[in-house]
């Protein structure tokens, strides 16, 4: 949603394998991954994996994740000590966007100085540190690339027509489902990223966030669309992440309607592995309980008749809305999982850590029980 204003020493981060030598631009896919050490591994950042409707480790130990949502797009800076403090107090892990109109500079192109050092990330944020530092604390972190009205999808990828994001209320459009140079562009951007985690167990990709319907209510032609573009950019990780199997996370498609989201098939083309779907949700201070029991359980029961796991990726009380409510429902629902947002505000000027925030002990005095039990 709009205005959701947002999180040394590491492990070590070896040079990409860049094919024109000192240039902030990688042209092709890489063929080989960061090089990363093996030393002091922390154990409990376990490869995930889904079975049916649930979500386990790597010793098949039921698990959650409860996620802090990053959202620094208004230009706050992390640091490693950011993300021990959000792993100290009971999180599994971030959800940390991908900024795409910065990153991918050409449809077949990416600024990988975007990732290892920062460069254009709107609070100078190297994805490589915050991949190193949550494993460093034992956390997972959910990579999500996006656009909104103050950071624009790229240029070769706007159209006249296409999906939009309410975080770009009347702004950009997008033609994922048709345009065949948007498409071999996002191939390209979820394949670098495999490609460049694919031997980090705590890394897990999501969809791009919040795709919106053109039409409405959805056409069955526009769900076929969809979900052919979403076995499209599932493929391309699962080809460039050699053996492992890292989670892949699918926002239902946004449409506006009585429950906010096309709860109705096809959404996924193709046999995939590790599928979890994702739904957002920020109740009003209106909705009552009846209201948000409705919703939630339309979203539960649809991913769970098609044998998903289902989680809540972003979510919080900002607009009045009863956050123990919410919480409540998500654990009786069956989610795998629920992301925090935010933890950045324009009137405190401070970034995630909810201790400077008034409503701190509130919030995480509601969390935290459901943390705790994973």
């Amino acid at each position: 949603m709009e205005c959701k204003d947002r999180v040394s020493t590491y492990f070590i981060i070896a040079g990409l394998l860049i094919l024109m030598g000192a240039s902030l631009v990688v042209h092709g896919l890489l063929s080989a991954s960061i090089t990363i050490s093996t030393s002091g591994r922390i154990s409990r950042v376990s490869w995930l994996h889904t079975s049916g409707t649930e979500l386990y480790d790597s010793n098949n130990n039921l698990t959650r994740l409860y996620l802090a949502v990053i959202h620094d797009g208004q230009g706050f800076h992390v640091s490693q000590s950011d993300i021990q403090h959000i792993a100290d107090m009971g999180f599994k892990g971030v959800r940390f966007f991908i900024y795409w109109g910065i990153c991918q500079p050409t449809a077949n192109s990416i600024t990988s100085a975007y990732f290892s050092s920062g460069t254009g990330e709107p609070g100078r944020n190297a994805i490589d540190d915050i991949v190193n530092w949550c494993y460093a604390a034992g956390l997972y972190v959910l990579l999500c690339p996006g656009w909104g009205s103050y950071w624009q999808p790229p240029t070769w990828a706007i159209s006249a027509s296409g999906l939009t994001c309410p975080d770009d209320p009347g702004g950009a459009h997008v033609d994922f489902l048709n345009s065949a140079t948007v498409q071999a562009g996002v191939n390209y951007l979820y394949s670098f990223m495999a490609q460049r985690y694919a031997l980090y167990s705590n890394v897990m990709f999501e969809s791009f966030n919040e795709l919106e319907s053109e039409s409405r209510p959805c056409s069955a032609s526009e769900r076929q669309l969809f979900a052919d573009f979403n076995n499209m950019w599932i493929s391309a990780i699962e080809a460039n992440e050699g053996s492992t199997s890292h989670i892949k996370v699918l926002q239902l498609f946004y449409d506006w309607n009585s429950v906010n989201y096309v709860v109705n098939t096809p959404f996924l083309s193709g046999s995939h592995s590790n599928i979890i779907l994702a739904v957002h949700s920020y109740p009003l201070a209106k909705s009552p309980y009846s209201e948000v029991h409705r919703i939630g359980t339309a979203w539960a029961n649809f991913a769970h008749g098609q044998n998903y796991p289902l989680t809540c990726t972003e979510g919080s009380n900002q607009q009045g809305g009863d956050l123990a409510q919410w919480a409540s429902e998500i654990d009786l629902l069956g989610f795998v999982g629920f992301g925090y947002f935010n933890f950045a505000s324009p009137t405190d000027n401070q970034f995630y850590n909810l201790n400077y925030a008034p409503s701190a002990p509130a919030i995480l005095a509601v969390l935290q029980p459901y943390m705790s039990r994973y």
